[in-house]
């Protein structure tokens, strides 16, 4: 099986990513392509999928997730030959003050390692520039009333894990020299 991971990050254009994606899964299955978004994943024949993400790996195991990963890819398999997984979620949540930005990416990058074993496994990142990002994040934060000024957002956040390039190099050590591709969030 063919597996195309679109990991992220957040606000860098995931939303409007998983748009297209919902709104092209059926001419996409009609060519053997299966597109979940994680909202789809909150479908119960989509629920595998959030497996995908390295917080499941460090609750569940390894073994135990890539086993129930590859059972539920068998079922899939005469119906598709690749699937498109989205979810800017799976590196790690959305950094705060209880979590640091891209706190499981190993647990993903194992992850992704266990399965290129038995499938073909592709990872897309979108990053933004840090100041951008940052300004994104916190609006977000903002909005929901989960922070104040952004003085006071900046000083609850682990800075040191906010670096990218760590996660990336985490994570094309597992995909392999092909395997990951990193794009620009541009406006």
């Amino acid at each position: 099986m063919r597996l195309i991971l679109h990991a992220g990050l957040h606000r860098a254009g995931s939303s409007s990513i998983q748009g297209v994606l919902e709104g092209l899964s059926a001419p996409l299955a009609g060519d053997r392509v299966l597109a979940v978004t994680q909202t789809r994943a909150n479908d119960p024949a989509h629920r595998a999928f959030k497996l995908l993400r390295g917080h499941k790996v460090a609750e569940r195991g390894l073994a135990a997730v890539r086993d129930a990963l590859n059972r539920h890819f068998q079922t899939l398999a005469g119906d598709f030959d690749t699937i498109v997984f989205s979810d800017e979620n799976m590196p790690g949540f959305m950094p705060g003050k209880r979590q640091a930005a891209f706190a499981h990416a190993g647990d993903l990058a194992a992850l992704i390692g266990a399965l290129r074993r038995d499938h073909d496994v592709h990872v897309v990142v979108v990053v933004r520039e840090h100041v951008g990002y940052l300004h994104s994040v916190h609006n977000f934060r903002l909005a929901r009333s989960e922070c104040g000024e952004f003085a006071e957002f900046a000083a609850g956040l682990d800075l040191a894990s906010l670096a990218m390039a760590p996660m990336l190099e985490t994570i094309a050590a597992a995909t392999g020299p092909d395997g990951l591709s990193v794009h620009a969030f541009d406006r």
